[in-house]
């Protein structure tokens, strides 16, 4: 009979398993997997977590300022272009420069028998149009090819003001611990004559630079020029003076218009053409077309005691406001009317050239109603009230003006009746913003983000000494800044990103007084490490002997990683095309990418080396794989030529951030961009990227 085991248990249970085992000894290190959490049956939320080193390896800025630098070195870019318009063809009337086939190609402007075939992209453009806030500017770009994007190319859009603007003058930059604590810089001074300006410009970059001076020189020639994203305009007594609210997609924003049939019958083009009979007085040919206001942006006054059409309803987490808003046209208006346009290009309405568009129909007798329902996070604004209960009622009563924006939309459907016939747009999901205008160098502050600081000035050492060599007939780099545009564009600057503004007394953040702040030029990128946005990617040339792509980039949904409900209204209306995780914190920080840093290099613009260096092992590792990536360029370049096109989601998607679209508005650029080729901006097909290819190789 055996004998009873004590208390303390079986003895072989603490034994080493498998000691004896001549294939498992103990002193054979196993295999070493990457930090996390691994359930054995693979269940959903499953996580890969880092250790703080290797957190701090794969989120180093010096990481993607080399890989920028190194893209600059070796001129692994190219700049966008787009193709001339032939000579004698209708868009050659407008152009300042056309193309003739029967002549020889010279791209050289400088030299005689000036011919290009292709010419650098730029595009003028205005936003907020026909408004009393409206702002020209310009947009350029370059575009890079890679492995991992559905054509094998990322663009870089820049953005640059073309309009003095002057938003809000600084007279004080308030240093206060509790804004320190919520990572926020506060500052105090009064508006300028474009403060309608600042209530659109809530996480745009702002700087007091990039203008002329009194003396007509750059502001960074001489000193430095601020620049950080805006996060809150506050009123005199601190409160918002601007409120944002968006539509739901169980209750999307509509749009209708009514004019006279007898107008549709009546309306010619400049060429005679009649668009209602030519198409035997169908009215359902309209169905797909583009309807289009040019006042862009609705802005109405509103009191509380006057107006009615808005109705405030509050609850515990939102307060909401119902919209229902007739706008009639105005005869002593020519700019408030209603047009309809052809659809001739595959670019979204919101981004056509409507200036230069031929309307198919235009009038200024109509009446036109938009309705919608629209949702106001509570959370966003309540700090700013203390400990006074934030509702719908006490923001009504403070509120003195709305806007809403129409984007040009496409005509869902066509109904006529007693001689009036109503154009319905298809629903969307917009926004409505409530503010309260201050007036004009009223007092009020601005609150800034305080990790998005950066500062510009002359490229220059501790004493003062350039770091580059003069071009042009000129005695020093001051002379040069101020020289003919050929010259001053060549002029260096360097960029710092690492700008801490309670750095004191190292550190003066908005030191130019005599200057307004206005928003500052952007280098927006399409791809994901600039936009935290993983755009479709369907890899046309994937076969057997060739890598596979995750399907989420083929078919991109939301994620568990991605945003909260409220914050990805609109974004999500584009799922399938687009995905988001961006955070409130990436997207109110002065965000880079390689492509952009290396755009920043091509436009003599130096950004200044980050001291976040990697761990040794890591540089190693990031060292070599950097020499094999510059190695694959013309692999990649080559790639993107032979899949022999662009699509409009990269181009469009680049054009939004560089714009600064809101979510909802990126949402429509995204439903709307027809992934065709373009017509109007040729890269894969041009000579230049051919002979760039050849040099890569």
């Amino acid at each position: 009979m055996p004998r009873k085991q004590n208390g303390f248990g079986n003895p072989k249970s603490l034994a080493f398993k498998g000691v004896k085992s001549p294939g498992n000894k103990i002193d054979k290190v196993p295999k070493v997997k990457a930090a996390g959490s691994y359930p054995s049956d693979r269940r959903f939320g499953s996580t890969v977590s880092r250790t703080v080193i290797e957190r701090y390896d794969a989120e180093s800025d010096w990481i993607r300022w080399r890989k920028g630098y190194e893209y600059y070195v070796k001129a692994a870019f190219e700049d966008l272009e787009t193709a001339t318009p032939v000579c004698g063809s209708p868009g050659a009337e407008l152009a300042d420069v056309c193309y003739n086939p029967g002549l020889p190609v010279q791209s050289d402007p400088a030299k005689p028998n000036y011919n290009p075939q292709y010419i650098l992209y730029e595009q003028d453009a205005t936003l907020y149009g026909d408004t009393n806030f409206s702002i020209d500017i310009k947009l350029s770009g370059w575009h890079f090819s890679t492995l991992n994007s559905d054509t094998g190319n990322h663009y870089c859009i820049k953005r640059t003001l073309e309009t003095p603007v002057n938003m809000f003058n600084v007279t004080e930059v308030l240093y206060t611990s509790e804004a320190k604590a919520n990572n926020e810089l506060w500052v105090k001074g009064t508006t300028g004559p474009d403060a309608a300006l600042l209530l659109r410009s809530l996480g745009e970059r702002v700087t007091d630079g990039e203008t002329n001076n009194s003396n007509g020189e750059p502001v960074e020639l001489r000193g430095k020029s601020t620049e950080a994203t805006l996060t809150y305009a506050l009123n005199d007594k601190q409160q918002p003076a601007i409120y944002t609210g968006k539509s739901t997609y169980e209750n999307p924003t509509t749009v209708s218009v009514v004019v006279n049939l007898d107008d549709l019958k009546t309306y010619t083009e400049a060429n005679g053409f009649n668009f209602y009979e030519a198409n035997g007085e169908n009215l359902n040919k309209y169905i797909g077309k583009i309807g289009y206001f040019p006042q862009f942006y609705n802005v109405q006054t509103y009191s509380a005691a006057s107006d009615n059409y808005l109705i405030f309803k509050d609850g515990s987490y939102f307060f909401e406001v119902d919209l229902s808003e007739n706008v009639f046209s105005d005869d002593a208006n020519p700019k408030q009317a209603f047009y309809i346009l052809e659809r001739e290009t595959i670019l979204p309405p919101s981004l056509y050239d409507v200036t230069a568009a031929d309307p198919i129909f235009a009038t200024q007798r109509y009446a036109s109603s938009v309705k919608g329902k629209y949702l106001f996070q509570k959370s966003d604004y309540q700090r700013f009230f203390g400990n006074t209960y934030l509702t719908g009622e006490l923001v009504e009563q403070q509120i003195n003006r709305t806007s809403f924006p129409i984007l040009p939309f496409i005509i869902q459907s066509v109904n006529v009746h007693l001689g009036k016939v109503t154009f319905t747009a298809e629903p969307f999901v917009s926004t409505l913003q409530l503010e309260d205008l201050p007036p004009y160098e009223g007092p009020g502050y601005l609150v800034f983000a305080a990790y998005s600081f950066t500062q510009t000035q002359l490229d220059t050492d501790a004493f003062g000494d350039y770091y580059h060599r003069i071009e042009g007939p000129y005695n020093n780099v001051y002379e040069q800044a101020v020289g003919d545009t050929e010259f001053s564009k060549l002029v260096w600057y360097r960029k710092t990103n690492d700008i801490d503004p309670y750095d004191l007394p190292f550190v003066e953040v908005f030191t130019n007084s005599t200057v307004g702040l206005r928003p500052a030029t952007i280098y927006g990128c399409s791809c994901p490490s600039y936009s935290s946005a993983q755009l479709r990617m369907p890899q046309t040339t994937q076969g057997p002997t060739e890598r596979k792509i995750n399907r989420q980039r083929n078919y991109p949904l939301p994620t568990a990683l991605g945003r909260k409900d409220y914050e990805s209204i609109g974004l999500d209306a584009a799922a399938g095309k687009v995905q988001s995780w961006q955070t409130k914190q990436q997207r109110a920080s002065f965000n880079l990418c390689k492509h952009s840093i290396c755009a920043m290099f091509s436009d003599h613009l130096k950004l200044q080396e980050p001291n976040t260096y990697q761990t040794i092992d890591a540089r190693e590792q990031f060292g070599a794989k950097l020499a094999a990536d510059i190695e694959e360029v013309g692999v990649e370049f080559q790639e993107a030529y032979r899949r022999g096109g662009i699509t409009m989601l990269e181009l469009v998607f680049a054009i939004g951030q560089s714009i600064n679209y809101d979510d909802v508005e990126l949402a429509y650029l995204v439903l709307n961009a027809d992934e065709q080729f373009s017509a109007n901006i040729e890269l894969s097909a041009t000579s230049a990227v051919a002979q760039r290819y050849n040099q890569l190789l």
